[in-house]
């Protein structure tokens, strides 16, 4: 009976959530000793922002916290997630002004400390709360032997007042794979990190968000490196800083691009940026070749980048404000469809606010959906909606995807752009559109036998099957939170 159950067990555990496997612990010996490695393979701390007679949060720490609780060996993830709660917030604000974080701060993190030094498997640490880490629960998730990814949100809550966060310092020796930085404010951090990243050897993803407010350079990451990065990334995401902080000939040289799959660069633009001018012939010299990549520099030099190779997955260009001329749109178009026809699967064109010719009417969607009939994900801009356009786009035989970013409120609410775009499939085109998003916010499924608008809807960035809706920093969520499709 064991080893039916044991085989059993084996095809289902994945799809099983965690009240499953807690029930089936309580079965007997035999089915316990099969279920807890994965009932405690992963350990979720998400607080819901208020204090409750019932406190999940409370109660699952005071039994982890144990120290005779035995059963972290099996942990390989920890996600703490969620609001910090309201009636510790107001106090956090009142003494961020002097540099303290509350006690209350500081023995949620000693629990979770606690918790972590008696897990010796663990592989991921996820930390998405707007509360600060302490510097010894950062010490001690860094000192894990077998740690492979580390995700962080390194800002605080900004109402009413900031909370105070301390700069924190990063071991010299770092063992992972998978670093990323969410809403990085301070300069000393990222100096401390790039001291640790210099023996990083096993580092293949780097994602480092920038808080924009604090107006930092790339630069401050790797200044007094004498020598290239000891590591190959195939993905290195860049966002919400104000330049590279060096010449994109020392950038490239830095971050040897040579295995990047991936690469994502949105640069919040301060003045007059001197390394925009041949960024686009360095990226050329350097060999820049990525399957996806998301950028806001639609500078001169773009399409000469794009005909240089061939293999682009994804592409999307976004809005910005380098003081710098764009490529007008039909060239990049021409050059995506010369060169990267036969694997583009999804492509994202926002509209540059003030530049005609990245305007998407009628005539370009048309010069798109000819030059590109195999698209299966889009995602375009407008500032009046244009139903002709939507019913070009939706005549691409293979979309799955349709996102649009409305310019400002004016265009029209979802339900009304739903109904038009029911309308078109009901009669015939888009066979295979899957999803449609609007901005950053609401995804809604399509559902056929009847065709209709599902009740099943994700958040931008939740959507796993889809590569413009999948952003591959918040996939712990769909992992954590949602159900498997």
């Amino acid at each position: 009976m064991a080893e039916i159950f044991r085989l059993l067990f084996a095809k289902i555990h994945e799809h099983l959530t965690e009240n499953d496997l807690a029930i089936l612990a309580r079965v007997s010996h035999a089915v316990n000793e099969q279920v807890i490695p994965h009932l405690y393979h992963t350990v979720r701390l998400h607080s819901p922002g208020r204090i409750d007679t019932d406190d999940r949060l409370m109660a699952k720490l005071d039994a982890l916290g144990d120290p005779r609780f035995n059963k972290l060996q099996y942990t390989r993830r920890v996600i703490v997630s969620g609001s910090w709660y309201n009636t510790y917030a107001d106090i956090d604000s009142e003494l961020g002004p002097h540099r303290i974080l509350s006690p209350a701060a500081r023995m949620f993190n000693n629990i979770i400390r606690n918790c972590v030094i008696r897990m010796p498997n663990l592989e991921e640490f996820i930390w998405d709360m707007q509360v600060s880490l302490t510097q010894a629960l950062v010490t001690a998730v860094l000192v894990q032997p077998r740690l492979r990814s580390l995700w962080l949100r390194m800002g605080t809550n900004c109402t009413p007042k900031p909370f105070f966060r301390p700069s924190l310092a990063f071991q010299p020796h770092v063992r992972m794979t998978e670093l990323n930085l969410i809403q990085v404010d301070d300069e000393p951090v990222l100096r401390s990190l790039g001291s640790a990243l210099r023996m990083a050897t096993q580092l293949q993803q780097l994602s480092i968000w920038a808080d924009d407010r604090a107006r930092l350079s790339v630069g401050a990451l790797f200044q007094d490196w004498q020598e290239p990065a000891p590591f190959h990334l195939n993905s290195l995401d860049i966002r919400g800083f104000v330049d590279l902080g060096a010449s994109a000939d020392r950038f490239w040289a830095t971050f040897n691009p040579r295995k990047l799959r991936r690469l994502t660069l949105q640069i919040v633009p301060q003045g007059h940026a001197e390394w925009v001018e041949d960024f686009w012939a360095y990226s050329i010299q350097a060999g820049v070749r990525p399957d996806r990549v998301v950028l806001n520099l639609g500078i001169q030099g773009l399409e000469n980048y794009l005909s240089s190779f061939s293999g682009l997955e994804a592409f999307q260009l976004l809005p910005s404000d380098f003081e710098r001329p764009t490529e007008p749109l039909p060239r990049v178009i021409g050059a995506l469809s010369s060169q990267h026809s036969a694997t583009l699967r999804g492509l994202g064109l926002c509209k540059f606010a003030d530049d005609p010719r990245y305007v998407l009417d009628v005539a370009m969607s048309e010069y798109l959906v000819r030059r590109l009939p195999g698209l299966q994900e889009v995602r375009f801009s407008q500032c009046v909606l244009n139903e002709a356009v939507v019913e070009t786009i939706l005549s691409l035989p293979r979309l799955r995807v349709l996102c649009l970013d409305p310019v400002d409120d004016e265009i029209g609410d979802d339900i009304q752009f739903l109904d038009s775009i029911m309308r078109h499939v009901k009669r015939g085109l888009a066979p295979n559109l899957k999803y449609v998003a609007f901005d950053d916010d609401t995804v809604y499924e399509i559902s056929r036998d009847p065709i209709r608008i599902s009740n099943r809807v994700s958040w931008m960035g939740y959507v796993r099957d889809t590569i413009l809706l999948n952003e591959r920093l918040f996939d712990w969520v769909t992992r954590s939170f949602f159900t498997r499709r």
